[in-house]
């Protein structure tokens, strides 16, 4: 079929290569990211590639998700359950997460927290709160 349709070899050499090069940049991410920076990434991902609602059903038990993530299933749980307590999501079952507070997940995201400044201060407004005050 190669032989015979080389487009499409190129096509699927051209995607393989793009997503070793997704699944490399991923593993350099997580290496550098908190738990719950890890976890906040994992449901802003999950939720891009299934649409806008924001219920998800978890497609995996939290077991599988701590390994997929690369932690363990108490820390898992424990963030889960911190980012339900700073209502960024609910947790109405153990299937499922509603995402509240896309922004602030993103903040997690992108700036981990600081459980000592409040909510969901990132690292960095960390600093700059310290700088300021």
């Amino acid at each position: 079929m190669v032989t015979e349709a080389p487009e499409i070899a190129q096509e699927l050499w051209t995607a393989s290569l793009r997503d070793l090069a997704k699944v490399q940049t991923r593993t350099v991410m997580l290496a550098r990211m908190s738990a719950p920076m890890r976890v906040a990434s994992f449901l802003i991902d999950l939720h891009t590639r299934r649409g806008p609602a924001m219920l998800l059903d978890l497609p995996m038990p939290r077991a599988d998700i701590a390994d997929h993530l690369g932690l363990t299933v108490e820390t898992v749980c424990r963030v889960l359950s911190r980012l339900a307590a700073l209502k960024l999501i609910a947790l109405p079952n153990v299937n499922q997460v509603k995402l509240i507070d896309m922004r602030g997940l993103e903040v997690i995201f992108s700036e981990g927290f600081d459980p000592a400044l409040g909510p969901y201060y990132g690292t960095r407004r960390a600093r700059e709160r310290a700088r300021s005050a």
